[in-house]
């Protein structure tokens, strides 16, 4: 959890350096992209509402963050890449795929993530995380082990 909280200091730090890149469109909405490695990823996993695992690694990202006449509006991740158990017995690696919606105005970033895993385990959830507490909540999730 706080990984994502320096990912999202990292991403609006960034922000500033890449405002001047913005393609803007009639409609006044401007349009930036940011993307690279983040070693960093860190994502607790539940099976029937109990939480059975920490997920950590390297995945690569692509941000795009829109504007509305020099303001930010919200932002849309977008994340790849292979991750690994942190508890026994299993340690399985597994594919990640996540796309997050961070709206400015709520100071909500919703994001739905589907992992993979090399043993059989496979996951699909739902988490809400809160910008101003950093405070990340499981919506629903739900687990496949074969």
């Amino acid at each position: 959890m706080k990984t994502k909280t320096l990912l999202l200091i990292c991403l609006f730090s960034g922000i500033v350096f890449l405002r001047a890149n913005a393609q803007k469109c009639s409609n006044g909405i401007s349009v930036t992209t940011e993307s690279g490695v983040w070693n960093g990823y860190e994502l607790p996993v539940y099976c029937n509402g109990i939480q059975t695992d920490d997920l950590t690694g390297f995945v690569n990202y692509l941000n795009l963050i829109f504007w509305k006449d020099g303001n930010w509006v919200r932002e849309v991740h977008y994340m790849w890449g292979e991750v690994n158990s942190t508890k026994p017995p299993l340690f399985e690696s597994f594919k990640v795929f996540e796309i997050d919606h961070c709206v400015a105005a709520t100071g909500i970033d919703r994001f739905k993530v589907l992992l993979k895993g090399n043993k059989g385990t496979s996951y699909f959830g739902t988490f809400i995380f809160y910008f101003n507490t950093g405070v990340l909540e499981l919506v629903k999730m739900t687990c496949k082990e074969d």
